[in-house]
This record gives structure tokens, sequence and C-alpha cells, in this order.
């Protein structure tokens, strides 16, 4: 599986357009009117002298065509509109007049309609007309009509051309067009008299010319139309000329570094120092030495003590707990005492004394200590859960063991007795007692040594912040038996899962918090928190290796309704991990997608079921430009008008690029990841492109391995990590036109996630402030192609530094790393993304291809 990234990009652009007028050879305007009949008409703008092409000024601007109709009523004005449309049955002579076109049809019929509107007869009084034919009959009904049904299948007359009948049989003129004057407009039937060309608009029925704005050259000012060429910055005035000049005095007082308070910087720091509050400081580097606790000299922890542990100097020191106990787990690895010969220690934490054994334990340990056949120590270890061959061998000595059975209640001697039988007939044979015993007698084995009062998923937990054997069994004692049972089957379970795994406690402990605890209610969590599933799965990638507790408390953070995806989730993450039992493979494993239909499960929306895409594209080349040069970059702060543009010397019209010198070893990893696969964007158009649309884009995986976007039209699957918990692109171009071929989106307020390559399969993920997007768009039912496409927007200068400080290595795309951040260093602030009048962030373009591909679904 090809390696992803999480992106969301949006698309934004402006489009530039040039108006003209035209004429034909034969001296005619655009619009049909002999230029010697508009001499007289003409308006002159600013100087413009009509006789002279080459004078300056505007455009003249009432250019006017003189409608002719007369008395036709149809056909053509003179100034390329009509003079109205001819009815049914009906055509327009040269003349300009409607002439009928029907012929009537009246061979052997004597009455009735010749289906010309017109009759072909009428019957006497007394007689109807019955399909052509007078019959006698029902007498006509036309009395106050002129036409229409007579009510015995005839007409009562037909309408003359420009009329129509009305349901109450009169004939009404139908609406006749008049564009008599006009050259544009409405005809007043609901059409148009005619269009006016490019650069023209109408103004009552006739064809003016619009003012042409004048900014060449111009970054703020009066653009000769009423507007104005451009806003300057607040630290900056328009000048006579239309051009921004600085009115900021650079302040960089005790600063080596930073702002100087008008866009540029006060000096770059070297190596991996990195810039705060003006001065240059080394990052902080934690150090914990042999410490596994304590500060690590940066604000963060060396790690944090389990269970009874305290920290001291940089270790955790056990403390015990022995209160109200006079034997037994001392909670540390030690023991609180040792009962006298002839006691045993109950669970209590009690010695029997002449009260005798209490519970199962009880008469179980009462017999090794007693030596009923066995020694302590030396036939029996010491912890008894473990020791059943040995009681097999105490029970074997009746004068001895009758002295603990004895002195036990009666729900000792029971719960001991169904042990010792299951242990005497299922595991008879085997070599390994105490595993059988937990395996086929465990029901009896709960029974016998669950004390407390904890179900299964409080016993869970309970382990979750042990560090030894002793606490751990101390957690399962103080379970009820239906509890211990659940946490046996769950530590089988995460036993059997995780075989084969790299680091075995681990995995085994990750899977008893997930997976292995789904199938038993009182093994979940007990639902304290209201966390959705997602948010859970992600705290539990972040929690440190060795931290169950960070575990625990992620899972109990959780709602009911999201246990399930929690477990079905931390299930796949544990089959992905084996090898590889560490946060950041689970968090490899939750961004690759293997864990497809988990992930489905622990989202909060159905995206799987989306199958309907628009036509979309795969983005087959994305790079930097090489300059600030039209066809490299877009302007992206157009508030500062055409004179402000980066990088210095190295741009024009007030396009932005200030991080082209950048492009030479970045752009190599990018076109290699596209190429490779490793990296597949797709998108989609999303609405009527004849509105304002969307474009959302989407990480992808291909359908067919090696299909050549380039050669064919290939398919792919939408990532579902391309989407958030409501389903939504985290990607997405908003508010996109398209006008013509001409593709424009995005704005001042657009934010989206940037992968930049430093090798072929590693990204730094940035956001790109103030993104647009302008290009050419070729959209068909098959599929979208984009050429000629530009990307621009802005990084923030300090999340480009930690970006590349996050990358591990001394070297990014084989440049050393220390000279890449001088080099980021040195380059100039030349955006303001947050508002503050300050620039923060440095400009980009990049140049796109997208060819045509088809997404089928979501992966």
């Amino acid at each position: 599986m090809s390696s992803m990234c999480k992106t969301r990009l949006l698309f934004v652009a402006a489009s530039l357009f040039f108006f003209g007028v035209g004429c034909g050879e034969d001296g005619q305007t655009a619009e049909g009117a002999n230029v010697a009949d508009l001499d007289q008409d003409l308006a002159v703008v600013d100087g413009l002298d009509t006789d002279d092409p080459d004078s300056g000024g505007d455009i003249v601007v009432d250019a006017a065509c003189v409608s002719d109709c007369g008395k036709k009523q149809c056909g053509p004005d003179g100034c390329g509109g009509t003079c109205g449309t001819c009815g049914t049955n009906a055509v327009c002579s040269s003349e300009g007049v409607c002439e009928a076109t029907c012929v009537a049809q009246c061979a052997e019929k004597e009455c009735g309609p010749d289906g010309c509107g017109g009759l072909c007869g009428q019957c006497d009084a007394g007689e109807t007309c019955n399909e052509g034919a007078c019959v006698s009959g029902p007498k006509p009904d036309c009395q106050e009509k002129e036409c229409g049904p007579d009510g015995v299948g005839g007409v009562c007359g037909a309408c003359e051309v420009g009329f129509e009948c009305n349901p109450d049989g009169r004939c009404i003129a139908t609406c006749i067009p008049d564009c008599n004057g006009k050259a544009c407009g409405d005809d007043g039937c609901g059409a148009s008299c005619g269009e006016c060309g490019v650069g023209f608009t109408c103004g009552g029925g006739r064809c003016m010319a619009v003012c042409v704005p004048d900014c060449d050259g111009k970054a703020c000012g009066d653009d000769g139309c009423g507007s104005v060429c451009g806003v300057c910055d607040v630290t900056q005035i328009c000048s006579s000329e239309g051009l921004c000049e600085s009115a900021c005095q650079p302040d960089c007082t005790g600063k080596v570094c930073g702002d100087d308070g008008c866009g540029n910087a006060c000096g770059a720091c070297d190596g991996e120092a990195v810039c705060t509050d003006g001065q240059c400081v080394e990052p902080c580097v934690p150090d914990c030495g042999g410490a596994v606790c304590g500060d690590d000299g940066c604000g963060g922890q060396c790690g944090v003590c389990k269970g009874n542990g305290s920290c001291q100097d940089g270790q955790c020191v056990c403390v015990p707990t022995c209160e109200n106990k006079e034997c037994g787990a001392n909670g540390c690895g030690g023991l609180c005492g040792i009962c006298p010969a002839g006691d045993s220690c109950l669970g209590s934490g009690k010695c029997s004394g002449s009260s005798g054994p209490q519970t199962c334990p009880d008469v179980m340990g009462c017999m090794i200590v007693n030596g009923c056949g066995c020694q302590e120590g030396v036939d029996c270890p010491g912890n008894f859960n473990d020791a059943y061959a040995c009681v097999k061998k105490c029970e074997q000595d009746p004068s001895c063991s009758a002295k603990c059975w004895g002195a036990a209640p009666a729900a000792a001697q029971n719960n001991t007795t169904a042990i010792l039988t299951c242990l005497n007939t299922e595991c008879s044979v085997n070599p390994a007692p105490g595993d059988c015993v937990e395996n086929e007698c465990l029901g009896p084995y709960a029974a016998c040594f669950a004390l407390g009062t904890n179900n299964c998923a409080a016993t869970l937990d309970c382990t979750a912040e042990c560090v030894d054997s002793v606490c751990k069994n101390a957690c399962m004692s103080d379970a009820t038996p239906s509890g211990l049972s659940g946490f046996i089957e769950a530590a089988n379970c995460a036993a059997d899962l995780c075989k084969g795994s790299s680091n075995l406690t681990y995995c085994e402990n990750v899977a008893m918090l997930g997976i292995c605890r789904m199938e038993k209610p009182e093994c979940l969590p007990q639902g304290l928190g209201n966390a959705p599933c997602i948010d859970v799965v992600l705290c539990l990638t972040d929690c440190p290796i060795q931290d169950d507790l960070c575990r625990s408390d992620c899972m109990n953070s959780m709602g009911q309704p999201a246990t399930f995806g929690v477990a079905l989730m931390v299930g796949c993450m544990v089959n992905e991990c084996l090898d590889d039992m560490t946060p950041a493979c689970l968090q490899a494993a939750v961004d690759s997608g293997n864990c497809a239909v988990a992930w489905q499960e622990c989202s909060t929306c159905d995206i799987f079921s989306k199958q309907s895409f628009g036509p979309s594209f795969v983005v087959t080349k994305m790079g930097i430009g090489a300059s600030g040069h039209p066809g490299e970059a877009l302007n992206i702060d157009p508030d500062k008008g055409v004179g402000d543009c980066a990088p210095q010397g190295n741009c024009s019209a007030g396009l932005d690029n200030g991080l082209a010198a950048f492009g030479p070893f970045l752009n190599p990893s990018l076109e290699d990841s596209l190429a490779s696969g490793a990296l597949i964007l797709v998108g989609e158009i999303l609405g009527d492109v004849k509105q304002p649309f969307s474009i959302p884009i989407y990480t992808a995986f291909d359908v067919i391995d090696g299909c050549d976007p380039t050669a064919q039209s290939c398919q792919y699957y939408a990532a579902s990590f391309s989407f958030d918990e409501a389903c939504m692109p985290l990607v997405q171009f908003d508010g996109c036109t398209l006008v013509g071929a001409k593709l424009t989106g995005g704005g001042d307020t657009t934010q989206i996630p940037l992968p930049l390559p430093v090798s072929a399969e590693e990204f730094l993920i940035v956001t790109l402030y103030r993104a647009r997007i302008v290009g050419d768009a070729t959209v068909t039912s098959s599929g979208v192609q984009l050429t000629n496409t530009l990307v621009g927007g802005a990084i923030r200068k300090s999340d480009l530094i930690i970006a590349l400080n996050s990358i591990p290595g001394d070297t990014l795309a084989g440049i050393p790393k220390s000279l890449v951040l001088t080099l980021v260093n040195g380059v100039a602030a030349d955006v303001d993304t947050d508002s503050d009048n300050i620039n923060d962030a440095i400009s980009v373009g990049l140049k796109v291809t997208g060819e045509f591909g088809k997404i089928i679904g979501v992966q």
C-alpha cells in the first residue's frame, strides 16, 4: 500500500478579460451598421481622435443601430434583432409578412376543420358535422362564439393569423414582438431584440460601449472608471503614479532575528537555532540520562511510575502497602509478614490462626504450608496460583490435608473440591497443570480465587497499573468469579493474537484493552466519558509504549456507543503491528487504510457507502514554479496591488513565489512520488458548472496497479482518511467558477494542507494560507483535464521551520538540514496570513497538470 498523507486543498483564482471592437472587410461594424451612418452618434472620451488609430484614450461610448420594421410582421430589423415571429402554419416572407403554409384538406368532406384552422363547410340547421359529413342531430351551439368547438363535433370558426382562440370562443391577439427602434433588450414577448457584443452593454434598447478600467503599471489609485486599481497595505501609501510606497520604518533594536516590523527580517539564525523574541536560541533537547521518571529538562517527563511507585532522583521506588495486613504481598514484590507455623495467610492479609482457612486459596495454601506430602519452596513454588501439581501431591496425605479441610467453611471446601476434581480429571496428565486449569477449569478456578467485588472491566484496568506479577495477582484476587473468568479469557485471547510479536508484553496489554474484551459486556470499559471512537483510537496511538495506564484512561474516556468500534480498530492495529508494536506503527495502521473496515465502524458516518462521484481528474504533475513571473505563480495578496511581488528581483505584475529557489531540490522528489504512485491525488467536480461549484481533493489508491493516467483514463478509490468524522472532504475548493474553459477558485480565507516532499516517500505537511487557483479546464462526462493550472498560497515561516526540524536525520533530499534551515531563515516573509499587518509567511507558486480519471468508491 502506498504511503499517504492527509491533505485538504481549496482552489481559487481570478480571470482577466480583454475588450475590443472589430470591423469586417465591408466597412460594417460587428453589429452590422455602416460606419458612415454612425459618425453622427460618436462621443469622444478622454480626447480620443476617431481619425487617428494611434491616439490614446478610451473606446467610443454610443454606437447604436436603429432598427427598421415599418409594416413588417416578422424577419430581421436591420440591427441583428427581429420584427416579430409568425404563428403556427405560417412562415415569414421576404417582405416581412406572415404567409400560411398549410394546405387545406377537404377532399370528400362537406364540413368540419380543414386542418389549417379553417372549415371545409357548414351544415344546415338541424344537422351536425360527423367525421366530415352533415348528419341529422343536435344543433351546433355557437352563440356568442367565433371559434372553438360547437358542441357537436364541429367548430364555430377559425381565428386569423396573429390571433388565437381563448376558452370563451373568442379570437384574441397573440403577443406581437416589438423591436422597433431597438438593437437589444426585451421584445415585449419574453424574447430578445438582440445581444450586444463584447465590451458593450444594453441601455434603453441601444448597445453602448462600457468603460474599460486602466490599471496598467498601477497598484493603487483611480482606474478611470470610478473604482480603484488596488489598496495599499496600512504600512504603505499610494503615490501619484499609482504605486504603493512603504511608510514603515524598520525597527530591529535589540534583535538579531525575527521581523523588523516592515515585513523583512532582522537577521537569520545559524544551524538549528530558532528565533525566539528576536534572539537566536538553541532548541531544547530533553535529557533523561538514566532517569525513568521526573523532569526531562524541557518541561516534559522522562516517565511516570506505576502502581505503588514513587519517583525519587529520577528512579521509580516502590512504596510497600501493608496497612492492616500481617501477611501476604506488600505491592512491591515482597511480603507484609509470615504467618506462624500451622497458619496460612488469608486473602484479607490476616493469618488464619485458630480460625483456620477461610477461602479456597487458604485451604490449598494451608496444605502446602503444613507440608502435606510436599515442602514449600522445594516441591511447591511460593505462588500457589501456579502450584497445582504440588497441591495434587498434598491431597494424597489425608491425615494432613484434613486439618486444613476441617477448619474451613463449607464454601471454601466446595470451591476447593471443585477445582481439585477438575484438576484430577481434565488436567491429570497435563505437563503444565497450571495452564490447563486456567483453560479447562476456568469456572472452578474463578470461584476459588476470586475474592473481591471488581468486574472484568475493573480488573483489566487494575492490572494495567501493575508493574509486576504480585500486583496483578492481587488485582485478580479482588475480582468476582465472572470478572476473573472474563479477565482470563481476555488474557488468553491476547496471548493467541500476539504470538510472534516482537514486543509480546506490550502487544498483549494493547489487545486486552481492545479487541479481546469486546465479547463480554462486563469486560468493556465503564463508559464514564463520552469520547467518540476516533478520538479514543487517536488517544491510544499517543500513549508511550510502556504506559498501560494511559491506554486504560483512553478506553475509559469513551462512551458506550464507541466501545465496539474501538475494540475492532485496536484488533486490526495489533494485527498490523505484530513485528513492530510501537505507537508509530499503530498510527501508521490508522493512516495507511489497511484497517478500512475497522475505521468504518469507528467513524461517525458511513463514508464507504459513497459511490457516486462527479467528473474526475488525477494530478499527474505538480511542482514549485521557477520564478514569480506569469506562468509560474499567482498574485497571493492582490490587495497590495501589482507593485508587490516576490521573490525580489525575479517577479512581476504582483506575482508571488518566495519559495522559487527551493524548487530544484523539492520538485524531483515530488515528480518521483507522483510517477511511482507513492502519492496519488484525485479530484471531482461537485455541483453544476453553470453555477459556483466545489472541487474536493482526495488522497487515492489505484484500482489497477500500474495504470498510466497520461495514456488512459484510470480508475481510483478515494482514501477513507480523506474525509472527516462527518464524511466531509478534508480538502475542498469552494466557490469555483468555470467561464468558458477558465477555472478559478479560492481566496484570502482559504487554507489547505499541502504535502512538500523531502523524498519520494516522505512529505512535510504544512498549511497553505490564502490559497488561490487559476487554470484551463476541460469538463466532459468522461472526466476533467487541467492544463496551464497554477496554485498559489503562503506557508508560515515558523510552520516550515518546525516541519523541517521534525524530519529525522541530518539531510533533506541529500542536502544538509542545517543548510536548508539557513536558506529558509534567509527568505523574507512576503505575505500576512493573520491580518496583523506583519508579513509572517513565504509565498509559493505551484504548477499543476490533471488528466482524465474516474473515482469509483472509497477504500
